[in-house]
This record gives structure tokens, C-alpha cells and sequence, in this order.
């Protein structure tokens, strides 16, 4: 019984001696910064710093323990918020499309309404894809010029030993290939008009709709 009264007696000393420990550090943590720069304020202004250096770490010390406070606080209190984002049914949400083609069925000037949007959308897309598809040959077709230009005055420096010839036709051969790539970025623009155009004509078609 002695030993075991001993055993606890030493656990309860090593528990105090670490909680005393943690304490000794964060006092010298939080106050050992502000009586360093009040106590050398003090020692500059008043020529002396150990006054200084007292009530500095005092002040470093009282922030220091409502600093902690307060952090346990708000940690504690962010544990219960819950997450931010709204309820996938909230009404944040808009409504899916077969939601909107339920309600819509249900009453004729809403089902029109719905109709007439998706062909608004289904022009609309298909427009845009003509406009960049067209804006996409251009650039093709003045890369194939800027190429020819690049022909010829590769020939004549072959031909002639002209510097600048081979200048030129660099710079010829530099501007096809940018407008190659124009063509290439515009194009893929368009087919992603194309795709939206395409998935408002399925959905017409799923509401009888056919064109």
C-alpha cells in the first residue's frame, strides 16, 4: 500500500512539475518580447531597465492569456457551425431542367415559355457558332497565304543569296503559324457552340419539339 501511495505521489509531482513546465514557458513566451521593447524604451528614455521590463512583460502576459481564452472560445464555437454551403434543395439552387419541364407540364403558357427559351438559346448558339466558324476559315486561309508569301522568298534566297529575302521569309513563315493558331482557337470555340446548340436542340426534342 506504502509503494502504491508512492507511485501516485510521484505520477501527481511529474503532472505538476510539467504543468509547471508549460506555464514557465508560456509566461516567458508572452512577456519576454514586450519587456525587452519597454524595458529598452525605459533604459533609453529613463535609464533604466528592469522597471520597464516588468511592466512590459506583465502587459505581455495579461494579452498572452486572453489571447488564449479567446482563441478556445472560437475554436469552440466553429466546431459547431455546421457548413456553409446551402442544402441541395435549398431554394438557392436553380431548378433542374426535368424539374422545370415537370412544373411546365402541368400548365401550357409555362410549357410554352419553356419552348420558346430553348429555341432563343438553340438560335442564339447556333449563330455564334457560324460567326466564330467563319472568323476561323479567314485565319486558315490567310495562314495558307502567309505560307505562300514564305514559298517565294525562300525560293529567291536559294535563288539570289539575298539575306533579306530569308528575313522575309521568316517573318512570313512567323505570321502563318500565328495565324494558324488563331484559326485552330477560334475553331474550337465554335465547336463548343456547336455542343451547347446541340444540347438545346435534344432538349426541344424531348419536349416533341423537332427541327
Amino acid at each position: 500500500m506504502e509503494i502504491i501511495l508512492k507511485i501516485i505521489g510521484l505520477f501527481v509531482a511529474f503532472v505538476l512539475v510539467v504543468i509547471a513546465f508549460k506555464i514557465a514557458l508560456f509566461l516567458i513566451g508572452a512577456s519576454l518580447i514586450p519587456g525587452l521593447i519597454v524595458g529598452g524604451l525605459s533604459y533609453w528614455i529613463f535609464d533604466a531597465f528592469w522597471p520597464g521590463f516588468m511592466i512590459g512583460g506583465s502587459i505581455g502576459v495579461v494579452f498572452g492569456i486572453i489571447g488564449q481564452f479567446s482563441n478556445n472560445t472560437s475554436s469552440s464555437g466553429s466546431s459547431d457551425s455546421g457548413c456553409s454551403y446551402p442544402h441541395p434543395r435549398d431554394n438557392s439552387y436553380p431548378a433542374s431542367r426535368e424539374e422545370r419541364s415537370n412544373r411546365s407540364s402541368g400548365n401550357n403558357s409555362d410549357k410554352q415559355s419553356y419552348i420558346e427559351e430553348l429555341k432563343r438559346n438553340y438560335e442564339d448558339e447556333k449563330y455564334y457558332y457560324e460567326q466564330y466558324n467563319e472568323k476561323a476559315e479567314k485565319e486558315f486561309e490567310q495562314a495558307d497565304v502567309e505560307k505562300r508569301y514564305a514559298e517565294d522568298y525562300e525560293w529567291k534566297y536559294n535563288e539570289f543569296n539575298d539575306e533579306s529575302y530569308n528575313n522575309q521569309a521568316q517573318s512570313c513563315y512567323r505570321s502563318s503559324e500565328h495565324h494558324q493558331n488563331e484559326g485552330n482557337r477560334l475553331k474550337n470555340e465554335a465547336n463548343w457552340h456547336l455542343d451547347k446548340a446541340q444540347q438545346y436542340k435534344r432538349s426541344l426534342e424531348a419536349e416533341g419539339v423537332y427541327l
